[in-house]
């Protein structure tokens, strides 16, 4: 153990909570040199990196994070880190197997929402069972609410997706995916206007690797509702 390494790795903290990524990402990597082995700050690195889309190199840093023997819960909440990082790189299976192991290990929100998001996406038989399980369990969770919203959307029922989305929209305005898919649900509806004020809106939402929406996504619509 290092104090003053985790000390680096406290400052690096810091600055990852205030937005000053480079100089958080250089802090983290001093104190991992200097010998940092709190759990949850290497955690929240392997975070930080997987905003950026470093996954790769985010699933080492949470293979460190495991490493330093954190406490079970937080154990659950890194493995569950490392899943998304290999479902954002295709590991679909691999993802799919570490969630549902620990889905019967332990109650989580956050599983919930990742897993209820992988079904949905892999076109999975439980998704609607499994979502609406999770939107029962918290109904308040915008990212739940905007699953079953995104799973609706996707079966060629957006009046139904709508409901969903609204309420997730109430909750946290800059969901950069609820947005979108408040977009199309008003594309759907006929309403231009409507579609490009969520587009407007998604644009003006915090992005990161970690969005199921892309800005590509933004601006092919945007083509499509103006020609």
């Amino acid at each position: 153990m290092s104090l003053r390494a985790n000390v680096t790795g406290n400052l690096a903290y810091q600055g990852q909570m205030k937005g000053d990524y480079e100089k958080a990402k250089a802090l983290y990597e001093q104190a991992l040199a200097e010998g940092m082995d709190k759990p949850n700050l290497i955690d929240a690195y392997g975070v930080l990196l997987m905003r950026e889309g470093q996954f790769e190199k985010a699933i080492e840093i949470f293979g460190k994070a495991l490493k330093a023997k954190p406490p079970l819960t937080m154990r659950y909440t890194i493995r569950v880190h490392r899943a998304i990082a290999n479902l954002k790189l295709g590991n679909i299976e691999h993802a799919k197997v570490a969630l549902e192991d620990i889905h019967q290990r332990n109650e989580m929100e956050i599983i919930y929402e990742t897993l209820g998001y992988l079904y949905i996406i892999t076109d999975d038989e439980k998704a609607r069972t499994f979502n609406e399980k999770a939107i029962n369990l918290y109904p308040e969770n915008a990212t739940i609410l905007d699953n079953i919203g995104q799973y609706y959307l996707e079966k060629g029922h957006p009046e139904i997706a709508k409901e969903f989305l609204l309420e997730s929209y109430e909750i946290s305005k800059t969901k950069l995916d609820t947005n979108y898919h408040l977009a199309l649900v008003a594309k759907s509806e006929g309403d231009k206007i409507k579609a490009v004020e969520y587009l407007e809106a998604a644009k003006a939402c915090p992005i990161s690797a970690l969005n199921d929406t892309k800005k590509e996504d933004i601006e092919a619509l945007y083509k499509e509702l103006l020609g």
